[in-house]
């Protein structure tokens, strides 16, 4: 009988005809490389990059605003990047959960919550007359709430 890698035989049959265990199911053959594996790659990469424009966008709308009412510098940008930081600490603590085994519940709650306080302080700037503006104001807290909570799944 042939080798499992040279000739005819089934996969996972030796040149004595023992069987032997297959590897590397799922793999494309010669690549080392799970099918999909490099569009996933791509899709994640590409959704850091969303999460992190979406975080750009977010705090230019909430620092403008925050800026108008205290008049303080650093106090606006802090307070501007509070609310979507405290998202990306809750994904990450429940990343770490997730990957012990136990339960994320109360955080994905918290990450959509701060998601909820980041659209409505950008909405606050926003012209609420006109849904085009709150639309603009509100996208962007939406968005990266989406991808925070796409991450960790």
């Amino acid at each position: 009988m042939s080798t499992a890698s040279g000739g005819s035989a089934p996969p996972g049959i030796t040149r004595d005809g023992c069987k032997r265990a297959i590897t590397g199911l799922g793999r494309r053959a010669g690549t080392g490389r799970a099918p999909g594996s490099v569009l996933i790659a791509v899709a994640a990469w590409l959704l850091a990059l969303t999460g992190g424009g979406a975080l750009f966008v977010s705090f230019s709308a909430q620092y403008a605003y925050i800026f108008r009412v205290r008049r303080q510098d650093a106090a606006s940008v802090i307070e501007a990047l509070l609310l979507d930081l405290l998202m990306i600490v809750f994904t990450l603590l429940a990343l770490g959960l997730s990957r012990a085994g136990k339960s994320a519940r109360a955080e994905r709650g918290l990450i959509l919550a701060c998601a909820a306080a980041s659209a409505y302080v950008n909405m606050s700037a926003a012209d609420v007359a006109s849904p085009r503006s709150v639309t603009a104001y509100a996208v962007a807290p939406v968005a990266l709430a989406v991808v925070v909570d796409r991450s960790w799944r």
